[in-house]
């Protein structure tokens, strides 16, 4: 059986789509630089089949393991209906299982009340839980210059403090 094809023709066609483990170890061995030909013959599935997974929302919606009280892609979907449908906040929380903090968190850190969209806000929190992070000073020279102006500033401070107290520093 070849998985990602169309067998048959019409009304009587039949589909079978990778599964989800297969499409993310597609997706990671293409993304590791693997070429398409070789992923191609090894699945069995087509170059279209191999870009329209690489195209695909869900293989990378699932990828991120979350903890406990974490919201889920269900439940950004739901918060997203509800802002369409015109609920509050409360009444979108008591829907998700959460606080409407929570939900107004949510809303906030991803557009708005009118720019929310779930899969948007999924992979957005995905990218905002990657880790290593950059570090503020390394990314902006002015907020570092100002950073090592309050340090010495602190040094110098503390210095002054215990030579007056007739310690060392």
């Amino acid at each position: 059986m070849r998985w990602g094809v169309v067998v048959g023709s019409g009304r009587w066609s039949q589909r079978w789509p990778l599964p989800l483990e297969m499409r993310r170890e597609l997706k990671t061995r293409r993304r590791l630089g693997e070429s398409t030909k070789v992923l191609c013959d090894e699945f069995g599935v087509s170059r279209q089949t191999v870009s329209r997974i690489m195209n695909d929302v869900t293989v990378e919606l699932f990828e991120v393991c979350r903890g406990r009280g974490r919201l889920s892609v269900d439940d950004r979907e739901v918060i997203s209906r509800g802002l369409v449908e015109g609920l509050s906040q409360a009444e979108i929380g008591r829907r998700v299982g959460c606080s409407p903090s929570t939900i107004s968190r949510e809303v906030a850190r991803n557009g708005g009340v009118r720019e929310y969209r779930a899969v948007v806000a999924e992979r957005a929190t995905c990218e905002r839980a990657k880790r290593p992070k950059q570090f503020k000073f390394a990314g902006n020279i002015d907020l570092a210059d100002v950073g090592n102006l309050l340090v010495g500033a602190v040094v110098v401070t503390n210095t002054d403090q215990c030579e007056a107290a007739g310690r060392v520093p």
